[in-house]
């Protein structure tokens, strides 16, 4: 009863007013408007994206991905439409790039964000200035859209210098000898940045100028008093006051003397009879261990000097002095006795030159070659199919060990180191045969050649 009541009030209302032409307004965007494109625009990120004295969005250079830039908006005259974006071109100088995207979040917000999360300002050239055109359309039935520009410049950010070299310092200076080493080298990714090198807590002897040159001052190499290792800091602060500060350590070695590498090996005595004419006794050897080091600036040069032979006739050191001792001629039984002999070897440091000095003395020993004693028995014929025994014998004046030995090889002929002999030959063994027999204490080899016919 009440819907009735109200549906008769309601017409006559209508009928009251009259028959006016009534117009029903649908929901959605299907309003009689004048139909326009929306414009757009974008609400900047006021903490990521600065704004210059010039009225230049910003955004620094090597800015991490995913960095939101702004926020898209648009305005149309038919407030329900709803919008979305493309971006229509990214380009640089006119050059297309792809630096940004964009992303629609739940909530049918659409951001701009940077795709991109290594820009290099130093390694753009020109306007470095991108140029963004947006499309943004809305859902009407005439599908309006339109493009607005969005400008962003990217900016410089002061970055750290580097050093750029220093492993290549030389870590080792050497006792009175002036230190050098490659230059301190450094760099700035920052165009127009030269960052200023200072240096502090050097030692004395040290200088490293504004350009990177370091070296020992003229005419003071570390000294003595310097043998160790200096700390010292290296410094470079670029013009937007970014300061990068790096330890070194050089280590002063002392200088070593020079040795002998076989002075051991000099014999303490030598015989008669085991040197002939020009025949070395010892090749003396000797280095530097500081020509050994790693990054030794500059190189000891060593002198070997002898006393003591000069009024032996027959032993001397060459004439080169490069350490060989040596028989100027066959030393024999006359000249047997000792000779006391000093050698040397001195460097060239300046101020510390060290020497290293070996005394020693060298016997010579007087010694008479041996002899056969019944080797003049020995049978010159032998008959095929007898067995032939034979002992020989020698003798050393001086009771030295004698080594015997029969240099040819028969096969019917056998020998051993005491000088036993057996020979059974056969009558494949007719003819004559040359037997050299030797006998050496270790100096004199002496060898006697019997022939021995076999018949």
């Amino acid at each position: 009863m009440k819907n009735k009541i109200i549906l008769s009030i309601f017409f006559a209302v209508i009928i009251f007013y009259g028959c006016e032409k009534t117009v029903i307004a649908y929901p959605g965007n299907n309003q009689d408007l004048d139909p326009k494109p929306p414009a757009g625009g974008i609400d900047w990120s006021e903490e990521n994206i600065s704004l210059d004295s010039e009225g230049n969005r910003l955004l620094p250079e090597n800015s991490a991905e995913g960095l939101t830039i702004g926020t898209l908006r648009a305005t149309d005259p038919n407030p329900d439409d709803e919008f979305t974006y493309t971006i229509s071109s990214q380009t640089m100088d006119n050059t297309v790039i792809n630096y940004f995207v964009l992303d629609d979040n739940d909530s049918g917000v659409t951001s701009l964000e940077l795709s991109n999360g290594s820009i290099d300002y130093e390694a753009l050239t020109g306007s470095k200035k991108v140029d963004l055109v947006i499309l943004v359309s809305d859902d009407s039935p005439a599908d309006l859209n339109s493009n607005f520009p969005i400008e962003i410049k990217i900016s410089n950010v002061n970055e750290t210098p580097i050093f750029s070299n220093l492993s290549q310092v030389t870590r080792f200076a050497d006792e009175y000898i002036d230190y050098v080493s490659p230059r301190i080298e450094w760099t700035d990714t920052d165009e127009g940045d030269n960052p200023t090198l200072t240096s502090s807590n050097l030692p004395g002897w040290l200088n490293i100028d504004s350009e990177g040159n370091i070296g020992s001052i003229a005419n003071n190499p570390p000294g003595s008093s310097d043998v160790g290792n200096h700390e010292f800091l290296v410094t470079i602060t670029d013009p937007g006051g970014i300061a990068v500060q790096e330890e070194i350590n050089i280590e002063v070695r002392e200088n070593l003397a020079p040795v002998f590498s076989n002075i051991n090996s000099i014999p303490s005595s030598i015989r008669v009879g085991c040197y002939d004419d020009n025949e070395d006794i010892i090749d003396l050897n000797w280095s530097d261990p500081n020509n050994l080091n790693q990054n030794m600036n500059g190189t000891d040069i060593v002198t070997f000097t002898h006393q003591g032979t000069e009024s032996v006739e027959w032993l001397s050191f060459d004439n080169d002095d490069n350490g060989k001792l040596f028989c100027v001629r066959a030393p024999e039984n006359g000249d047997a006795g000792s000779t006391s002999i000093t050698v040397s070897v001195q460097d060239d440091r300046p101020t510390a030159s060290l020497t290293t000095e070996h005394s020693f003395d060298l016997e010579l020993i007087a010694n008479e070659a041996p002899q056969f004693n019944n080797l003049g028995n020995f049978p010159e014929t032998w008959s095929v199919g007898d067995t032939l025994i034979f002992d020989v014998e020698w003798q050393d004046p001086d009771n030295d060990v004698i080594n015997f030995s029969v240099t040819e090889s028969f096969s019917w002929f056998s020998w051993d180191d005491s000088g036993n002999i057996t020979a059974i030959p056969t009558s494949s063994h007719v003819g004559s045969y040359d037997i050299p027999f030797n006998i050496n204490d270790g100096c004199y080899p002496i060898t006697a050649i019997r022939t021995l016919t076999i018949q």
